[in-house]
């Protein structure tokens, strides 16, 4: 592909999960009383994304992060695909979805407006930072 990330879901996941486990099995060990809930898609992540016209270092939510790296083994995805590949709402993946197709670095045939749940978005190989 003549975009990617510099990183692939499966890859990040495996080290992620044991180093969550690591960290609750500590806490809960520490402090019995209390309950830990991780917010993973909540956050921030700043990543290399390569494109036709050079490689840029983007930040973007974690959920965005998931999202980008999908488009490494698939050109296109509809918003219920990646609900379904990532076991979210696709309303919340429609409003992750938002801001990286207004920056450009994903495209759509529909406008923001008029976009919807199945709806093909694919990488914007041309993008340019202005």
């Amino acid at each position: 592909s003549l975009s990617e990330w510099k990183a692939s879901p499966r890859l990040l996941k495996a080290p992620y999960t044991s180093s969550l486990e690591g960290f609750k099995e500590y806490y809960l060990k520490n402090y019995d009383s209390r309950k830990l809930q991780f917010l993973d898609k909540i956050g921030g992540v700043k990543m290399k994304a390569r494109f036709q016209n050079g490689e840029y270092t983007i930040s973007v939510t974690t959920l965005q992060a998931e999202i980008l790296l999908n488009y490494n083994e698939k050109g296109f995805f509809t918003c219920q695909q990646l609900g379904q590949e990532l076991s979210c709402s696709e309303t919340l993946i429609l409003s992750s979805l938002k801001p990286l197709l207004k920056l450009n670095i994903l495209k759509a045939d529909k406008s923001l407006a008029k976009l919807d749940f199945k709806e093909q978005i694919g990488v914007n190989l041309t993008f340019k930072h202005t």
